[in-house]
């Protein structure tokens, strides 16, 4: 049998108008489209009319001030598939770096070799959620076509409806997270984009769905909590990834050093 020619593959992140997030949108665009041949997408939910598109898409909504804004962000990486159903699409943080082309590239070849209807590619043993199952599926990373993330996660058409619906979902947890160096107040229903894949991707394998959830190897990954590195083995590709220190403008030499050794891969 004929294998299937690879989709068009993109990467969606998501961002408000706050620099704390926003400022790595430039880095990341350019990185995962100049090294990794990615096309990076940015769904900015602000006011901003001067977000860089050089390395990468930038699809903006004006905001709905009734709504906290970072889900509004948040479930944007989630509804923006919906209207590209053809591409492939990878979930990930906006301070997610990835730094490994060969992980890549492999994941994405067996992807198509395995066609599964999702994928989630950190899924992790969590008894946090144990009324829907034993895993918790993290935004980082979701592999799925477009037009899965309508049957899968039953997305409305319109973000508003949307976002206004996961907002008023009462079975949400009262989650807070205040980042590192932030100004501001508390984010309430802070995972609520997370705890609408776990629901639904439960729903969906308890009804016969191919989710495919390979093993992530989390000891490849650099950690903002622990930023320590072999330059070397960044060069060659040994680190998965790298959840950054934040904000950006607060380390931008300490983050563009390790950017720049991923440029160096071959």
């Amino acid at each position: 049998m004929n294998k299937q020619p690879i989709p068009n593959v993109k990467v969606i992140h998501s961002c408000d108008d706050n620099p704390y997030y926003l400022d790595f949108w430039y880095p990341m665009s350019k990185l995962w489209k100049t090294v990794f041949n990615i096309t990076p997408v940015l769904f900015h939910v602000g006011n901003k009319t001067d977000i860089s598109d050089e390395y990468g898409e930038v699809h903006t909504v004006a905001p709905d001030e009734s709504l906290p804004i970072h889900t509004q962000a948040q479930l944007g990486r989630l509804w923006y598939p919906i209207n590209e159903p053809d591409v492939l699409w990878i979930t990930n943080d906006i301070d997610m770096f990835p730094l490994s082309k060969s992980y890549w590239y492999d994941i994405i070849e067996e992807w198509n070799e395995r066609r599964p209807e999702w994928s989630n590619l950190n899924a992790s043993k969590s008894s946090e959620y144990h009324e829907y199952g034993d895993n918790y599926f993290p935004i980082c990373y979701n592999v799925a076509l477009g037009g899965m993330f309508k049957t899968v996660l039953g997305i409305e058409d319109s973000y508003f409806d949307f976002v206004k619906r996961i907002v008023m979902d009462e079975s949400n947890p009262e989650r807070e997270h205040v980042p590192e160096n932030w100004n501001g107040e508390p984010m309430k229903i802070w995972n609520a984009d997370e705890v609408l894949i776990i629901k639904r991707l439960y729903e969906f394998m308890n009804k016969g769905g191919y989710v495919w959830t390979p093993e992530f190897p989390n000891h490849r990954r650099v950690n903002r909590t622990y930023w320590v590195y072999n330059e070397e083995a960044v060069r060659h590709g040994l680190y998965v990834d790298a959840h950054s220190v934040r904000p950006y403008n607060q380390h931008i030499e300490t983050i563009d050093k390790l950017l720049k050794l991923v440029e160096e891969q071959r």
